[in-house]
């Protein structure tokens, strides 16, 4: 299925390369009309300039889909933790996977863990503290980097606030991934929060890649 996309890609790459190289040519043709012609000329010409242009963005537009079909993707894969419990800390793992169909390459992470009531701001909080940053090099195809948190002991007071139905204290993860791939430079950003039913959620902002 991926060898006849990338032939049907390449094709059709090919057949727009010719009809943009052939409309330059008539337009070089027409240019160099009779001036008894000039009017009819320069109303083809104009044609085929905007039919060259018509044909320049679908150019583009084939090897863009066909960029991002082949393109190095990481972003979040999962969330997990230990659970909430008196006087113990909970131990978070975020996994950060490369489903690209390359290495991703210069690959770095920021990551940020914090306690909060209400939904997830945007754009996000300033953390208070120094965000945990990591360069991880080469992220190879189906490769994975897994950031780990982990919180001060809850006390009593914490886990009542996260049993709370009104509004409950709950724990949010986030940051973001930035790497390298067919010459370009990717920024994904992802965020997840524990607190309802007492399980990790996406969270309404924060995940994707950046424009």
């Amino acid at each position: 299925m991926l060898v006849q996309q990338i032939r049907e890609s390449r094709h059709a790459n090919k057949i727009a390369s010719d009809a943009l190289e052939l409309n330059r040519q008539q337009i070089e043709n027409a240019k160099a009309g009779s001036d008894t012609t000039l009017d009819l000329t320069t109303r083809s010409v104009a044609a085929l300039e905007l039919q060259a242009s018509a044909l320049t963005e679908t150019l583009k537009f084939n090897r863009g889909a066909f960029d991002q079909t082949q393109r190095a993707f990481v972003s979040m894969e999962r969330v997990s933790s230990t659970p909430p419990e008196l006087d113990k800390p909970m131990t978070v793992t975020v996994a950060l996977k490369n489903t690209g169909r390359v290495e991703a390459t210069g690959v770095s992470a920021e990551n940020h863990l914090s306690l909060r009531h209400g939904d997830f701001p945007d754009p996000p909080p300033t953390p208070a503290q120094t965000p945990e940053r990591g360069s991880l090099g080469t992220l190879g195809v189906e490769g994975t980097f897994r950031a780990i948190f982990e919180t001060r002991p809850f006390n009593k007071a914490q886990l009542d606030a996260m049993a709370d139905k009104t509004n409950p204290l709950r724990i949010f993860v986030w940051g973001s991934v930035t790497y390298a791939s067919l010459g370009q430079r990717h920024t994904h950003d992802y965020c997840a929060e524990y607190g309802k039913l007492n399980q990790w959620a996406l969270c309404p902002t924060h995940n994707g890649e950046r424009k």
